[in-house]
């Protein structure tokens, strides 16, 4: 999402302030570090980020000299926005998309210069679709239909080795009746249990990007989320089968015409779940153990899901046209 931010940061910033500053993307996944380089090219430098602790923090600051700090979603850690606060002779870190449901000991957001939350604010990971100038920006007839024929019955998205029970049951049913399954877990090391729960069963894993009705296909590598989806029928989001740590990207499914289906927990983004549930854009599988024959057939409306899109696409213009303001004022 934070590259996104990049993104949008190196095509907005004015000329008459002069050149966008260096951008440096950081992350806490060692084995993601070489798929952002390759994706910030021209862009923006990657790294790995520093621990949130005092001296770690100290030499960090001192190398890299930033001006700014962007923080996304929960990554509100006290250790970075303290030692920000004193490199800084004004407050100069800003929270983007927020899903902040409890405070560190001694994190105040009055400590921050810049705060928007996905409640008011929308959730940015579909900050570069809503920047696309070719997008719509109105007529909800226009955005992407759901499939007829699609590649990919069913996608199983960001799923963690603790929801194991509810993917057994969801590739039961669907695997079971010929739908062809494919799972890309939210952590490529964990890929092989899902591997060896389905032989446990004695159920056929593919690789990727074999799909075959029937099989299940398991993703190794990272970055194919799109893809897969822009090829997919029904998806059901992963982090929402157990209660931490939380629900992960549901918008992304709705954008691409996805018939998307949820657990019983949305921790992170509880408003906007259930708003989209009652509406009739998301479906909630209630109960991880009795899913149904055929859980996939539920009548959700296409229309209304674009009319969210819409919504939330307005709410993130706004909120990020508010966060270049205060990095041009910031930097």
């Amino acid at each position: 999402m934070l590259l996104s931010v990049a993104r949008a940061l190196k095509a907005d910033w004015p000329s008459c302030d002069g050149e966008c500053p260096e951008i440096l993307l950081t992350t806490q996944k060692a084995e993601a570090l070489e798929t952002l380089r390759n994706k910030a090219a021209g862009v923006c430098r990657v790294a790995m980020s520093p621990a949130d602790l005092p001296d770690t923090l100290e030499r960090f600051l001192k190398e890299v000299n930033p001006a700014a700090l962007v923080l996304g979603e929960n990554e509100l850690w006290p250790g970075y926005v303290e030692a920000m606060n004193r490199h800084c002779k004004k407050p100069a870190v800003a929270l983007v998309s927020g899903r902040v449901r409890k405070l560190a000991p001694g994190v105040s957001l009055d400590d921050l210069g810049f705060v928007t939350l996905q409640s008011d604010g929308g959730n940015w990971k579909l900050l570069d679709w809503t920047r696309d100038v070719t997008a719509p920006k109105s007529s909800a007839g226009e955005f992407a239909a759901p499939k007829d024929n699609p590649l990919i019955d069913v996608a199983l998205v960001s799923f963690h080795k603790e929801e194991l029970a509810a993917f057994g049951a969801l590739v039961s049913a669907a695997a079971s009746t010929g739908k062809s399954v494919v799972l890309a877990p939210r952590r490529l090391e964990e890929a092989e249990l899902f591997r060896e729960f389905l032989f446990s069963q004695k159920k056929i894993a593919l690789d990727w990007p074999a799909v075959q009705k029937g099989s299940v296909t398991i993703v190794n590598r990272f970055g194919l989320v799109p893809e897969i989806l822009r090829s997919c029928g029904v998806a059901v989001v992963g982090g929402s089968f157990v209660a931490n740590p939380g629900i992960h990207d549901f918008w992304e499914p709705l954008r691409e015409g996805v018939k998307t289906f949820v657990g019983p927990f949305s921790k992170g983004a509880e408003e906007a779940v259930s708003d989209l549930v009652s509406r009739g854009v998301v479906a909630r599988i209630s109960c991880a153990g009795d899913v149904g024959s055929d859980w996939w057939n539920v009548a959700l409306d296409p229309a209304v899901a674009q009319a969210c899109l819409q919504e939330e696409r307005e709410k993130i213009l706004n909120s990020y046209e508010r966060l270049l303001k205060f990095l041009l004022a910031t930097v």
